[in-house]
């Protein structure tokens, strides 16, 4: 989205690359875009029209409930393949995907007065002024919450997994529901069988004066009013933090997650990890550099991580692939970082000169190259080298499943990673000034 309102788009056509169809109303007065994984949501004005483009059938084609989207629309969410938005007048309109929460009949004359929606990967649950919950879509990925449906009230925050949701009362209670394996239950063990077995899940009198929690694909992670961390789910996935229990004990400030593992990081700027070891899970291997002075975490969700200590300097692990190992670029990672994007399996570190460096997946974003080969295209669109346009003057990066886009200080825009997400941008380029 341009400073004027105007929409460009690139990528996968049939996921939202191609914008043809709406060609004429994305031309100016564009104040926000929405997405889901198969296509996009653009509000026009302050509150609608609302249009769309992508896949039709996960949320590209909303021509069933067009008039309701004409106007008052005060935000749009989303799960895989579908939309919801969320009217000034706290009604709600779905579109999309039936089995992923794109039809909320059932539920329809429950849903007023609502402030926010949370989502699964083919759920969504809504929370309403008074603090009480409507859930629909897939039952097994939390669309049903029957079995706690009693005491959804006075909810502050909802959280999720792919498969399951954790809601945040306001004195600090867990509620969860949705798949019993990968999150959605919390009383699996009694509390004589978690201490016998070190905390191989929690009980339900554990997770109370929660202040935030976290999630793996499959595993939540609640960080308690002194820092105290509790898991639950999928044990492999995060859901299992025995093996570190007694770090957790206290102190933690923050968790960042991945797919399958957790990286905690405490107050005194250490950091701890449990999880998946293919996923960062096992960070022995560099333990020293996480021993202190960490002041930032960061993960590409496909399973590594790097944390950005307070030198500026960054230190990885996890799956090599990914950008667990950063070795290639050591060196230029060893001081003035300023801030850390990723893709799903790349890293890119802006640092303080403005200059960027990337390391992981080459498909994903992990190496720059160049846009166009002469050799191959004797008059490329752009014959300029992404290494030396990234040198410097960045000021900030965004990010799709697989490439990366870096804005510069005079609103210039550089593109790299996997073409199928949006990677080549040369359709595009002489707009993207």
């Amino acid at each position: 989205m341009k400073s004027d309102g105007n929409v460009m788009t690139g990528g996968n056509a049939n996921l939202g690359g191609n914008s043809d169809g709406v060609r004429e109303q994305l031309a100016a007065d564009v104040q926000h875009i929405y997405s889901n994984l198969n296509c996009f949501a653009a509000v026009l004005n302050s509150t609608g029209p609302v249009i769309t483009w992508g896949d039709p059938g996960a949320g590209g084609d909303s021509d069933a409930v067009r008039e309701q989207l004409a106007d008052g629309v005060r935000h749009i969410y989303s799960t895989e393949h579908a939309f919801a938005a969320v009217k000034i007048d706290g009604g709600v309109v779905t579109w999309g995907a039936a089995d992923g929460g794109g039809n909320s009949d059932a539920v329809q004359w429950q849903l007023t007065d609502v402030q926010h929606i949370f989502s699964t990967e083919t759920a969504f649950a809504a929370v309403k002024s008074d603090g009480g919950v409507v859930t629909w879509g897939d039952p097994e990925a939390g669309g049903n919450s029957v079995r706690v449906l009693e005491r959804l009230y006075d909810v502050q925050h909802i959280y999720s997994t792919w498969y399951a949701f954790a809601a945040v009362k306001s004195a600090g209670e867990v509620l969860t529901w949705g798949h019993k394996d990968r999150g959605g239950s919390s009383n699996l063990l009694s509390l004589k069988n978690v201490r016998k077995r070190q905390g191989y899940g929690p009980v339900l009198d554990e997770l109370n004066n929660v202040q935030h929690i976290y999630s793996t694909d499959s595993a939540f992670a609640a960080v308690k009013r002194y820092g105290q961390v509790v898991t639950w789910g999928q044990k492999g996935r995060g859901g299992d933090s025995g093996c570190v229990r007694e770090r957790l004990a206290a102190d933690v400030q923050h968790i960042c997650p991945n797919w399958g593992a957790f990286a905690a990081l405490k107050s005194e700027g250490s950091v701890v990890t449990w999880g998946s070891d293919d996923y960062g899970g096992n960070s022995y291997g560099v333990r020293e550099q996480l021993a202190a002075d960490v002041q930032h975490i960061y993960s590409t969700p496909g399973g590594a991580f790097a944390a950005l200590k307070n030198d500026g300097g960054v230190t990885t692990w996890g799956d090599f692939a990914c950008g667990g190992d950063s070795s290639r670029v050591r060196e230029q990672l060893a001081a003035d970082v300023k801030e850390i994007y990723h893709t799903s399996h790349a890293f890119a570190a802006v640092k303080t000169d403005g200059g960027v460096v990337t390391w992981g997946d080459p498909k994903f974003g992990g190496v720059k190259a160049v846009v166009c080969d002469p050799h191959i295209d004797p008059e490329p669109a752009v014959d300029v080298n992404i290494q030396e346009q990234l040198a410097a003057d960045v000021v900030h990066i965004y990010s799709t499943f697989g490439a990366f886009a870096a804005v510069k200080n005079d609103g210039g825009v550089i593109v790299w990673g996997a073409e199928t997400f949006a990677g080549d941008s040369s359709a595009v380029q002489h707009q993207l000034t």
